[in-house]
């Protein structure tokens, strides 16, 4: 066998094949420590989610196979590369958001000019330890040998906590409009020992810009923009 891939996708740009159900809590407090100092503080508990299920799903194998077994018939001595796809359910288990808790600040240092200070503790090693998945083959006879069987599969992750440290400022230009800016600073959780495609890179830092215009006096325009470096 060459490769092996799990394919449970769906069309939808919005939710995936796999789902599940389950819950969080969130609490939050603010306190007016002085006319122009505002402190806060959060805490986003870790979730708890059902395994995400999808009835629909696929593995597919590449494989070097003889060419005669292939075609179900005797041994030919070629041999040949094939892709077998085998179907059935899968559930990935136990994957969960992280427990966060932050604190911050806002200070208004001018008339015009707000400024923000947060810092957030993301507790990843809670949830990242280890990434898990169970493939059961449907019974069918397109399966073959395959047919009933139970695949677990299984990544070591090990990640570690996060610090994230958030920088901001809006600025009022007039009554109308508003200016912003952000520098975000976060330490990278990912094992270099264990990176994979299968889950995005943590950016550790980017800055952040935007504008908001008022419209009347219900409506609001806003556009942010996130430069690469």
């Amino acid at each position: 066998m060459h490769h092996a891939y799990f394919d449970f996708s769906n069309d939808s740009a919005f939710t995936g094949e796999a789902s599940g159900s389950g819950f969080a809590a969130k609490f939050g407090l603010v306190y007016q420590a002085a006319p122009k100092l505002t402190l806060g503080a959060i805490y986003h508990s870790e979730t708890s989610l059902g395994d995400l299920e999808a009835d629909e799903a696929t593995v597919v194998m590449g494989v070097n196979i003889d060419a005669g077994m292939a075609q179900g018939q005797a041994p030919s001595g070629q041999y040949i590369d094939v892709n077998m796809p085998v179907s059935g359910s899968i559930a990935v288990e136990n994957f969960e958001w992280p427990a966060i808790w932050g604190v911050g600040l806002a200070y208004q240092a001018h008339e015009r000019l707000l400024v923000a200070v947060d810092v957030r503790r993301i507790q990843w090693s809670g949830v990242m330890e280890r990434f898990e998945m169970r493939f059961e083959a449907d019974a069918g006879p397109q399966n073959g040998g395959f047919a009933g069987q139970v695949l677990e599969a299984v990544l070591l992750q090990k990640w570690e906590d996060q610090t994230v440290l958030a920088l901001g400022a809006a600025y009022e230009v007039s009554e109308v409009l508003h200016l912003r800016a952000g520098f975000n600073r976060a330490s990278n959780p990912v094992p270099e020992s264990y990176l994979n495609a299968l889950f995005p890179a943590i950016v550790e830092q980017h800055l952040t810009a935007g504008a908001g215009y008022k419209i009347g006096q219900s409506s609001q325009v806003d556009l942010g923009y996130q430069p690469r470096f």
